[in-house]
């Protein structure tokens, strides 16, 4: 691409393309969008492929087979907007994968074979509000304090994953999220105060797991709550919920064989 100097889009989806050597785009120094989808890319992403790509906007490397990624191999991207890393056969991620991407809107690691969320995966993330979607992977452990390092995060999707407990360091630092999804993991409890961070929060969505108990400040500090799902657990009742905590909740959803009329008349009596 050495006389491409000028080329802003690159577009190399569905082919074989199996590695990318270092100096291969070092020249498309205004690039904005790079779809290198449905390959067979498997080679580690390192920081040398993207380094001086400081206009590139959009990223995609859905399905291909890349297995890992270094340490800030995105952090010279200044302009970058959304990275697809989705259905790869990645399955472990290391502290500062993603580190200043001061206009990062959207991260998709959903369908790889992730199992663990280190501390420090995503650090000073401070621009626009961040969507990151984790779903379908094998996720069982997020480090306490693990998105705690300045990012904005709006949307955090974890459904489909192998979550049991839900302890109350998980999810500090996002206090401007607004949707956190924990649907169809195998969680079997929550940890007093584990949402306690989450100030924002207006959807909560925990349908398919297997709750059979919920404590009335589990859901202390969600103020803003409007609406939770809670279908196709194994909770008997739900008659011991502090209804002044959901004041603002505009929906419920259980759909199971369970008693709720005790939780409407308490609240309808609260309005």
């Amino acid at each position: 691409f050495r006389n491409l100097k000028k080329l802003k889009d690159l577009d190399f989806k569905n082919n074989s393309i199996a590695s990318i050597h270092p100096d291969t785009l070092k020249n498309l120094t205004e690039l904005k969008y790079l779809d290198l989808s449905s390959n067979k890319i498997y080679s580690v992403i390192d920081s040398e492929i993207f380094k001086k790509l400081n206009m590139l906007e959009t990223i995609n490397l859905y399905n291909n087979q890349i297995t890992s990624i270094e340490p800030m191999a995105f952090d010279s991207l200044l302009s970058l907007k959304d990275i697809d890393l989705s259905r790869n056969k990645i399955d472990y991620l290391q502290p500062l994968t993603f580190s200043n991407l001061p206009k990062l809107t959207r991260i998709s690691l959903n369908d790889n074979e992730i199992s663990k969320i280190p501390r420090n995966l995503f650090v000073n993330l401070t621009g626009l509000p961040i969507q990151i979607n984790l779903f379908g992977n094998r996720i069982s452990s997020i480090e306490s304090s693990a998105f705690a390092a300045n990012i904005n995060v709006k949307t955090l999707d974890l459904d489909k994953n192998k979550l049991v407990t839900i302890n109350n360091k998980m999810f500090e630092g996002l206090e401007i999220l607004e949707d956190l999804r924990l649907s169809s993991n195998t969680m079997i409890s929550i940890e007093p105060l584990a949402f306690n961070y989450l100030k924002s929060l207006k959807s909560l969505t925990l349908r398919n797991n297997s709750l059979s108990f919920i404590n009335e400040i589990d859901f202390y500090c969600l103020v803003n709550l409007t609406s939770i799902n809670l279908c196709d657990n194994k909770i008997p009742k739900i008659d011991k919920i502090n209804c002044f905590s959901f004041i603002n909740l505009k929906e419920i959803n259980m759909e199971t064989k369970l008693n709720i009329k005790w939780y409407i008349e308490k609240k309808n009596d609260l309005i």
